[in-house]
């Protein structure tokens, strides 16, 4: 059994961050200073694979009542613009958020698949050291 580890301080970040805009890549954008949007939700989109971080955000989910749930997320279903026309964007941001809060969507499906095939050499060393500068400098 692999021990549960603590959260860092940019973990903690990360989690009340998603935990506010339900957007793991913006939550990573700000806590860790990242521009790069790709980089920054393969980041998000890891970090919220670790079990220690699905707790924690979960923890936070378990701690809202679903009567105030309820209240915030009909107020932003009829959420409208300051043209009183009704803002679209703003209440699917509502909706999916509290979906995810409640875990009603289903679990993604991953699946693992496994290469081999030969390279040649010379292109596998610029396989290689181009890996090395993103992992150095990513």
């Amino acid at each position: 059994m692999q021990k549960q580890t603590k959260l860092t301080s940019q973990d903690k970040a990360f989690v009340k961050e998603v935990s506010i805009t339900g957007n793991a890549t913006q939550a990573v954008k700000k806590v860790y200073g990242e521009e790069d949007d790709n980089y920054a939700g393969v980041k998000g989109h890891r970090l919220l694979s670790k079990d220690k971080i699905q707790k924690a955000i979960q923890s936070i989910a378990d701690q809202i009542p679903d009567s105030q749930l309820v209240e915030v997320h009909l107020g932003g279903l009829t959420a409208t613009s300051v043209l009183d026309i009704p803002d679209y964007s703003v209440r699917h941001k509502y909706l999916d958020s509290a979906y995810k809060l409640k875990g009603a969507y289903a679990p993604d499906k991953t699946l693992n698949v496994n290469i081999n095939m030969e390279i040649d050499p010379v292109i596998k060393q610029k396989l290689d050291e181009a890996l090395e500068r993103y992992v150095n400098n990513g």
